[in-house]
């Protein structure tokens, strides 16, 4: 579906779930991932934006939906925020509250009213300060890669750490000096007894990117990823990797690193080791 024929509530509803569910995503893992309630997730997909309330929050979390799933935010967000506009019955509930006549806070009841409503505008700017914050409090407190999203058991990660510090690679570095230097990180693990067997895996982020990987017979693991960021993991038989931005980042398979492997906002995924001609050949 291209997003020049989504004209509706319910055509950017029916897009975004199309996407999700493409990828294999439920709406449990967006509400996590976004931190936006579950019960407005569906809303959004049903084209119920009204429920939303005011159009700051039917932008803000449209648009985590879509940098979670990897759809452009370029793409739809003229329209999104046209027909949030059209939905904020907030703003013209508001304007009719400034013209009635006589004074809003004559008699004890109308006091009382219009202090809830100033209250809950109040609520609702503080809120929205909060979610214009979050990507960076996200940023902050929650870009650490434990035991359970690196895929390693805890004492096997502890160990594979000596050899493998999260650094990023210099993008200007020598291609064939970043091979030699895995090569060498890679037979130390090996010699200190960190891979047994198997294949070893590296993502490493240069733009903000989402990704999603199954290693072996393990529970997926769901990521946003920020630039520098780096997610390693031991791979006995195979691993399927699901990129929502391929063209942001690099992926390391034992002593050899691939990157371009496809346009922003495209969706790739790949299956390890089957389908490793497919990144040499880019």
């Amino acid at each position: 579906m291209e997003t020049v024929n989504l004209t509706s509530a319910q055509d950017i509803g029916n897009y975004l779930e199309s996407v999700r569910t493409s990828l294999g995503i439920s709406q449990e893992e967006i509400a996590y991932q976004t931190k936006i309630s579950l019960y407005f997730i569906r809303a959004i997909e049903k084209g119920e934006w009204e429920k939303i309330g005011h159009r700051f929050f039917i932008v803000s979390f449209i648009k985590s939906y879509c940098e979670t799933v990897g759809i452009p935010w370029n793409n739809l967000s003229s329209r999104v925020i046209e027909i949030a506009k059209s939905l904020d019955k907030g703003e013209s509930c508001y304007k009719r509250l400034l013209a009635q006549k006589p004074p809003l806070f004559k008699g004890n009841k109308n006091f009382f009213f219009y202090s809830f409503v100033m209250f809950m505008c109040v609520v609702m700017t503080v809120g929205g300060i909060y979610i214009a914050n979050r990507d960076n409090q996200l940023k902050s407190s929650e870009r650490k890669v434990m035991e359970e999203d690196s895929g390693l058991p805890i004492g096997l990660l502890n160990k594979f750490q000596e050899f493998q510090p999260v650094q990023p690679i210099n993008p200007d570095s020598n291609p064939q000096n970043v091979k030699e230097a895995m090569a060498k990180t890679t037979k130390e693990a090996i010699e200190a007894g960190v891979f047994t067997n198997g294949h070893r895996l590296f993502l490493e982020a240069t733009k903000d990117t989402w990704v999603k990987v199954w290693v072996d017979d393990k529970k997926p693991v769901s990521k946003l990823m920020a630039h520098g960021d780096r997610m390693e993991f031991e791979v006995k038989q195979k691993v399927t990797v699901i990129i929502g931005n391929p063209a942001g980042i690099k992926i390391g398979w034992d002593n050899e690193i691939f990157e371009h492997h496809g346009k922003k906002g495209k969706i790739l995924k790949i299956t390890l080791p089957v389908d490793i001609s497919k990144l040499r050949k880019n």
